[in-house]
C-alpha cells in the first residue's frame, strides 16, 4: 500500500455502498437492478401473516400495506421491508408495555410471504425482535440472531458492483452481528430515514486508486433515506471497527475515519 500522507487528499479516500451504479466502466461488471426487481406477492397470504402477530389488521391498515407492495413505480425489496416494519410499529405504538416483543416465528412468515427477504436460511437465524420507542414517536428495532455473525447474500450472491475513487468496488454481503438494531423517522416528501444503525456491516471490495492507494474490506452504515417513488436512497456510511482489527493499515487512515464518512445517493437493494 502507498504511503499515507498528511494532505487534503487523505479525506477523499472512501467509498461505496450497499448500491449499483446505472453506468460503470469496461471491466467493473454492474448487476442490472432489474435482477433485484420484487416478485408478485400475495396479499392475503400477507394480511394471515400480520394478524397472526397478532395484530388488528383494518381495512385501512390493509390498504396500506397493499399500497405498499403494489405501488407504482415498484418500490425496492429494502425499501418495502423497512417501510411494512414502520408500519408494524406505527400499529404497536399504543402499547402500554414497552417493548413490545414480537414473536420471532411470526416475524418470520411475514418477511417470508412479503418476499422482501428471499433467503430461507438467513430467516431461520431471527431468534428474537422487539419494538421500543425511548419516549419518542420514533420507533427503535432490536433484531438478535442465532451465532455471533449471520451474513446476508447480495443481488442472490452475486453482489453489486459501483466504479468510484478510481477503483472497481463491490459489496458482496451484509454481516449481522448477533445483536443487530436501527431507528427510523418519517422524513418530508414521504421519504422514510433509516439511521443508528448498530451490530451490521457490509463486505466487499472498497477503497481507492489515485493520490491513494486504499484496500478495504469492512464498511459500516450509519443511514439510509429511502426516496419515495423511486428506487434510490441516500447513504451514509464509514469504514468500519472491523476494518482495523482484521487489516493493517496506516494508524493515520484510523483517525481520519473516525470523523470522515462518505455519503451519496445512488440506486439501492438487496
Amino acid at each position: 500500500m502507498r504511503k499515507l500522507l498528511l494532505t487534503p487528499a487523505v479525506l477523499l479516500l472512501f467509498f461505496t455502498s450497499i448500491v449499483h451504479a446505472v453506468e460503470t466502466p469496461e471491466g467493473c461488471a454492474g448487476q442490472d437492478m432489474a435482477e433485484t426487481t420484487p416478485r408478485p406477492v400475495n396479499l392475503p397470504e400477507i394480511y394471515k401473516a400480520v394478524e397472526a402477530l397478532p395484530l388488528l389488521l383494518t381495512d385501512e391498515r390493509k390498504v396500506a400495506l397493499a399500497s405498499l407492495f403494489n405501488s407504482k413505480p415498484q418500490r425496492t425489496k429494502m425499501d418495502q421491508f423497512y417501510r411494512m416494519l414502520f408500519l408494524l410499529a406505527q400499529w404497536h405504538s399504543h402499547m402500554e408495555v414497552r417493548p413490545v416483543i414480537l414473536n420471532s416465528e411470526n416475524v418470520r412468515q411475514i418477511l417470508k410471504v412479503s418476499k422482501v427477504i428471499e433467503n430461507p436460511a438467513f430467516l431461520e437465524h431471527i431468534s428474537a425482535v422487539e419494538i421500543d420507542w425511548n419516549g419518542n414517536r420514533n420507533p427503535k428495532y432490536k433484531v438478535s440472531y442465532t451465532g455471533n455473525e449471520v451474513a446476508l447474500p447480495l443481488n442472490q450472491g452475486r453482489g453489486f458492483s459501483i466504479y468510484r475513487n478510481g477503483l472497481c468496488q463491490s459489496t458482496q454481503a451484509l454481516l449481522f452481528h448477533k445483536n443487530f438494531s436501527f431507528r427510523m423517522k418519517e422524513r418530508p416528501k414521504e421519504n422514510l430515514l433509516v439511521y443508528d444503525f448498530e451490530g451490521v456491516d457490509m463486505v466487499g471490495i472498497f477503497g481507492s486508486r489515485g493520490v491513494i492507494d486504499v484496500d478495504l474490506k469492512y464498511v459500516t452504515l450509519g443511514s439510509v433515506e429511502f426516496i419515495d417513488k423511486t428506487n434510490l436512497g441516500t447513504v451514509k456510511a464509514k469504514v468500519a471497527r472491523r476494518e482495523f482489527q482484521e487489516n493493517d493499515h496506516h494508524w493515520l487512515l484510523r483517525v481520519v475515519t473516525r470523523f470522515v464518512g462518505d455519503t451519496s445517493t445512488q440506486p439501492i437493494d438487496w
